[in-house]
């Protein structure tokens, strides 16, 4: 097991300090590894099962929590090192507390992890244990699982994911046995005794591994503290409960200093408003291709068709002045789903400066995580989440609730402050923090004369230097015909023998060293070409043939 960060540490000594939680509040502990392959990210750790087994979990789904047995290492065709063995491959014959509802495999099923992919699956019901203990747990017992990217190439699933509640009290999983099953926030809010919340609720900030921001999950409350704008409320999707909100726009800026552009803001990147999920167990921002198209023209970026994402090109100077100085990007929603009131989530290109490991590439690669939806269901996933603050409070558990949105705090968040939710409540209440404030001395700001606007442009289209050089060849026989024109006045007032005289200059006159020539940042041109990586197909090995994989470090 990796070594705990100091960064975390740090701030358990900080929550200490400042009382660990509201009264009766839970807080989940977050795993001191990070996870790949496209983050990194963090987890929280759960223990499953009598022997207590550690398992880390994605946290933020609905229902039931999605746990990888370790039958999944018995299949060396998709991948011969097992990915899942790191957060904890769940061996569901040590347990003599589970129960299983519906005993075997299920048919190859399809399902969505980091993209569309298939399972086999059962339904199992055990003890999960992470402070408090919650018996007969409501999970997806995930037998064989793979996910398909656009190459067609089917790759391994890492990490399950962990569901905090949903709109009912109880997770009926198999109507024919009308069995009822647990969800660890409902059991907690109705039997939890001396663990018991205040109501069935949760407040969570995934926070980031790169800008060493601690992960916060609070059962029965949240972390004030971790929200720093206005939070926008509205009701849980039913009958699943997702966290769906009316997106409004998406756009680019500038919290503080030069702008690597030449704007400080530019909005209208989506094409018309349109209803998004907000999901913590999927990875990326999943939009239009034309949205992310058009984003990614004002990046040094490249798209990679192989798996749908778009690569950093790190050699690019604007690279570094976009994802080190405070450039963002924004999210614009109509808050409270009213037509009146516009909220909006700004996240540092900084948190999008992401990494692909194996078995994605050969070798680690920064890439911009904005992947084309293609079947119109837009999700905002961790990528998002990492400057975003998530709740929800079900309320009593009658097929009802409300979730929240709002700003996290960035790396300069200060200790906790802890809060109850109350049952009834529909809104929370926001810290006076402010977005900028918490990334105060965390970016590099660009000084006004050295931001992109007042730099020479080091890539021109073939338009603007088509442009560029009629403007001159105009202003070359303006001058010229001036010239020719001051000649024959001089020598015709010459031969009536009039003075010579000299023209003043004519401060409207510009020669071709003047023209007027934008030196403002082209948008990049994005490349169709595909960008070779490993094209062959997976083959069996032996199970002892395992190759070494190193945890990529916050």
């Amino acid at each position: 097991m990796a070594s705990t960060p100091l960064h975390l540490l740090l701030y358990g000594v900080l929550a200490l300090a400042a009382g660990a939680r509201a009264a009766g509040t839970q807080n989940v502990d977050w795993s001191s590894k990070t996870y790949g392959p496209d983050g990194p990210w963090q987890a929280v750790q759960m223990q499953l099962g009598s022997q207590e087994q550690d398992v880390d979990l994605y946290p933020g789904a609905s229902w039931a929590s999605n746990i990888l047995l370790s039958n999944v290492c018995s299949n060396t065709t998709t991948s011969k090192t097992c990915y899942a063995q790191r957060a904890g491959a769940f061996n569901v014959s040590a347990s003599n507390t589970n129960t299983n509802y519906l005993e075997g495999e299920s048919d190859w099923t399809a399902v969505n992890w980091n993209v569309a992919g298939e399972s086999k699956q059962g339904v199992l019901g055990d003890y999960m244990k992470f402070g408090p203990i919650v018996p007969n747990v409501s999970m997806t017992a995930t037998y064989d699982t793979y996910q398909t990217y656009p190459n067609g190439k089917a790759y391994p699933v890492e990490v399950g994911t962990l569901a905090l509640g949903a709109p009912k009290l109880k997770h009926i999983p198999d109507i024919s046995s009308g069995e009822e099953m647990n969800m660890i926030a409902s059991y907690l809010y109705t039997d939890g005794g001396a663990n018991k919340i205040p109501s069935y609720s949760f407040g969570m900030h995934i926070g980031s591994v790169k800008e060493n921001i601690p992960g916060s999950l609070v059962l029965g409350g949240y972390d004030q503290n971790r929200v720093v704008g206005d939070v926008s409320s509205q009701k849980v999707a039913l009958p699943n409960g997702e966290f769906e909100i009316q997106m409004k726009d998406i756009g680019l800026g500038v919290a503080t200093g030069g702008s690597p552009w030449n704007f400080t803001r530019k909005d209208n990147m989506l094409p018309s408003p349109a209803h998004v999920q907000v999901d913590p167990t999927r990875p990326y921002l999943y939009l239009p291709k034309s949205t992310c198209d058009s984003i990614a023209t004002w990046l040094p970026v490249t798209y990679n068709e192989s798996l749908g994402l778009y690569f950093w090109n790190e050699s690019d100077s604007q690279y570094k002045d976009i994802t080190s100085s405070a450039a963002y990007l924004s999210f614009s929603f109509y808050a409270n789903n009213s037509g009146s009131y516009n909220t909006t989530i700004k996240v540092p290109f900084k948190l999008l400066d992401l990494t692909l490991q194996e078995p994605l590439v050969a070798q680690n690669t920064s890439y911009f995580p904005c992947f084309a939806s293609d079947d119109n269901t837009y999700i905002l996933g961790r990528a998002f989440l990492q400057a975003a603050f998530l709740g929800a409070n079900y309320v009593k558990g009658n097929n009802e609730g409300y979730w929240f949105l709002a700003q996290a705090p960035g790396p300069s968040y200060s200790i906790p402050s802890p809060e109850n939710i109350n049952v009834e409540d529909q809104y929370i209440g926001k810290s006076g923090y402010t977005f900028e404030g918490t990334w105060d001395g965390h970016w590099n700001g660009l000084a006004a004369d050295e931001s992109e606007a007042s730099k020479p442009s080091s890539g021109l289209s073939s338009g603007a230097k088509a442009g560029i050089g009629v403007g001159v060849a105009v202003a070359g026989v303006i001058l010229i015909g001036a010239f020719a024109w001051v000649m024959i006045l001089r020598r015709r007032r010459g031969q009536q023998g009039q003075p010579t005289l000299v023209p003043e200059k004519d401060p409207g006159s510009m020669g071709p060293g003047g023209t007027l020539v934008s030196q403002d940042r082209i948008p990049h041109h994005i490349p169709t070409e595909l960008e070779n990586l490993d094209a062959r197909q997976p083959h069996d090995i032996q199970s002892s043939s395992v190759s070494p994989r190193y945890e990529l470090h916050p």
